[in-house]
């Protein structure tokens, strides 16, 4: 049996996000087809501009109502150009109509009235790299005429639903002059899916856990000793969880015991849940010589570059 060795630790958070304006136009197209300018914003309670989306795809529909004609979800892609196109055509019912417009990345996700789902959950191992794990999404109730801009497109301004972790590890005196290499490291408890609830309790947009059990990620190594994933916290980053393991090829493994909650950002609309959209630094260092970790929030100025989805 291998020998477990602890680290407990305790977490200090610090926050730190932007502000800025959408830009509203008004040019609602003669033939009525739907046109998009997709681009990634920060958090959706700190700003509504975005920067440009650098995928080549995504899946976006329109939701009028029970039973109606023109609701249609379809596969996007964008074109030599630049511009982006539909894989069938999506039509406004006209221009004064209110209408909830979602989309999100990977295109393979689901909508139903309500809210949007990851169709297969958060990735369970994200050694190979996180381009498969980050989840796009945008969900607006609109009225064409008012929210189209002048060249007629809808500025779609996704967010990111889920949480980027950065881990730096340091090692203790306690393994040497020369430490054994890190073998893996796994970020444990995590939740499996995670659902957007397009209008929770008449808030808005939420991120809302699933009732699955928790999950542990193996985590994408970046360097030697920084390892990194995209997630959504649960037991795992509560007092007393697991937080972390890290396997060494020595066949020691040291797991990083957490002695309070991780002070995530939590979403001022209910501060039940957490606000997606957050990047995160971590220092671990491993070994008995030094049990103090720090989580530092490191902003949300550069989100769109966690990936590029193809």
């Amino acid at each position: 049996m291998k020998k477990i060795l602890y680290i407990f630790a305790i977490a200090s958070l610090g926050l730190a996000c932007s502000k800025s304006d959408r830009p509203v136009g008004a040019g609602y197209p003669a033939d009525g087809i739907v046109r998009i300018s997709p681009s990634v914003g920060v958090p959706i309670t700190k700003a509504r501009e975005g920067t440009e989306f650098n995928g080549s795809r995504l899946g976006l529909g329109l939701y009028y109502g029970e039973d109606d004609r023109y609701n249609k979800t379809s596969l996007w892609k964008r074109g030599a150009d630049g511009r982006w196109n539909s894989s069938s055509a999506l039509l406004w019912k006209n221009a004064e109509d209110e209408v909830v417009v979602y989309a999100f990345v990977p295109d393979g996700n689901s909508f139903s009235y309500g809210y949007i789902s990851v169709s297969e959950g958060i990735p369970s191992d994200q050694s190979a790299g996180l381009e498969r794990a980050d989840w796009l999404w945008y969900s607006e109730k609109i009225r064409p005429k008012e929210a189209l801009n002048t060249d007629g497109e809808l500025d779609v301004v996704m967010n990111h639903a889920l949480l980027k972790l950065t881990v730096n590890l340091e090692f203790g005196n306690e393994l040497g002059d020369t430490p054994p290499e890190i073998k893996e490291v796994w970020l444990n408890g995590t939740m499996r899916k995670v659902y957007v609830s397009y209008m929770y309790d008449n808030k808005g947009q939420l991120i809302i856990p699933s009732l699955q059990s928790p999950m542990d990620i193996k985590m994408h190594k970046v360097s030697a000793n920084c390892y990194e994933a995209i997630f959504y916290p649960s037991t795992g980053q509560m007092k007393g969880g697991d937080m972390l393991t890290v396997i060494l090829s020595d066949g020691r493994d040291y797991r990083l015991k957490l002695s309070e909650d991780l002070k995530f950002e939590k979403d001022p609309r209910d501060e039940a849940y957490y606000l997606g959209g957050c990047a995160y630094s971590m220092s671990v260092r491993v070994g008995k010589d030094k049990t103090k970790m720090e989580l530092v929030h490191v902003g949300t100025d550069d989100l769109q570059g966690w990936v590029k989805i193809d």
